[in-house]
């Protein structure tokens, strides 16, 4: 059956994105995609994307942190609200509910369920899964669609050189820090590529012959780090002293197309996309991924790449989607709503916070008057 769908990118950034940008890099592979797939794809994103398919632009200048949610909105409302088929929401504000019926929500962030009204939400992963359900009891399970990437976009390569590779937002609770720990303790040459964060100084300014501060880079450049590096080091999280979940790091999966394998600190869905000792290594400490280094020779490229093929393309990511659509063409909500248990428990709890903090009549009398 052919589809018609519209699939809502980001506020932030154009789609797909000229550098650094996971959420617009997935939904331009879906789309396309779903185009091979004989689907009728439109996309809804910023100013200045690029598409083969339908492409419906926002507001093109730069957004303000404050109100580019809004704006985004506002600009598609109109357009969404008269749309016949299914919407596919990727936005930050996930605010296409509110005109549209058949809309479904991907949670690319640890986003609580009441901001995207409990309705038909998808994760990008087990671990984000878990923690949605966590964060509020829920009576079905979230259905879980790893992101996914067109493998060709990226070059395989066997031969490499002997540089380790350190590519993300370069911060603390990214693991910018242990990565350049690792790099004093062990003296491997290591590039630091990504866009700037809290720790982008101490790498400039590290004084180690064996770091080389890249910084941000296109996504060709990107591509040919990847192919020619020994391999992905990805201390997410920092082995548990940020409050971080790395939902589904598409970085991990860019690395392995290009046959690179990933030592990957265990966070979020990283033991979901790494299998571990067959294309890199999950570790839970600094001394674990130090140790991982010197077996790093072991993993075959071809795994690596054979597993993103097999797993993690753009086509697997598209055609589990297509289920959901359908679903929700039938008419299902798998509707994420609260237990009328925990409503009880929330409303118990209310009640004796407010008993032990109330003042005594005369006192709150006093208070009123004054």
């Amino acid at each position: 059956m052919r589809l018609n769908i519209c699939l809502i990118s980001t506020e932030y950034l154009p789609t797909p994105p000229i550098g650094y940008g996971g959420i617009e890099s997935v939904v331009a592979d879906l789309a396309d995609a779903l185009h091979q797939l004989g689907h009728d794809v439109t996309i809804v994103a910023r100013g200045g994307s690029k598409s083969p398919n339908k492409l419906f632009e926002t507001f093109p200048s730069e957004p303000t942190a404050i109100g580019a949610c809004e704006r985004h909105f506002l600009s598609y409302k109109d357009f969404v609200k008269k749309f016949d088929g299914v919407v596919h929401d990727h936005s930050h504000g996930k605010m296409a509910r509110h005109v549209h019926r058949n809309v479904i929500q991907t949670v690319h962030r640890r986003q609580r369920p009441s901001e995207m009204g409990y309705e038909r939400i998808v994760a990008i992963s087990n671990a984000q899964s878990k923690w949605l359900r966590r964060t509020i009891p829920l009576p079905r399970d979230i259905p879980v669609v790893y992101n996914g990437i067109n493998p060709d976009r990226f070059p395989y390569r066997e031969e490499k050189s002997n540089r380790f590779l350190f590519l993300s937002v370069m911060s603390r609770y990214k693991g910018a820090k242990v990565a350049l720990d690792i790099a004093k303790e062990t003296g491997i040459e290591i590039d630091f590529a990504g866009i700037s964060g809290d720790f982008t100084w101490a790498v400039q300014n590290c004084n180690l012959s064996n770091v080389r501060y890249i910084g941000q880079v296109s996504n060709k450049q990107r591509a040919q780090l990847m192919a020619n590096s020994k391999a992905l080091i990805f201390p997410t999280g920092a082995f548990g002293e940020y409050d971080w979940l790395d939902c589904c790091p598409t970085v991990i999966l860019e690395s392995l197309a290009c046959g690179t394998p990933v030592i990957a600190a265990y966070n979020g869905a990283t033991p979901e996309l790494v299998e571990h000792e067959k294309v890199g290594y999950v570790c839970c400490s600094k001394r674990e991924m130090i140790e991982a280094l010197e077996k790093i020779e072991d993993i075959n490229p071809r795994d690596c790449r054979r597993h993103v093929e097999n797993r993690f393309s753009h086509k697997t990511m598209a055609l589990n989607y297509v289920r959901l659509y359908e679903r929700v063409l039938r008419g299902e909500k798998w509707r994420c709503t609260i237990f009328p248990v925990e409503l009880l428990r929330r409303r118990v709890l209310r009640k004796a916070f407010s008993f032990m903090f109330r003042l005594p009549r005369k006192a709150r009398k006093r208070k009123v008057l004054v």
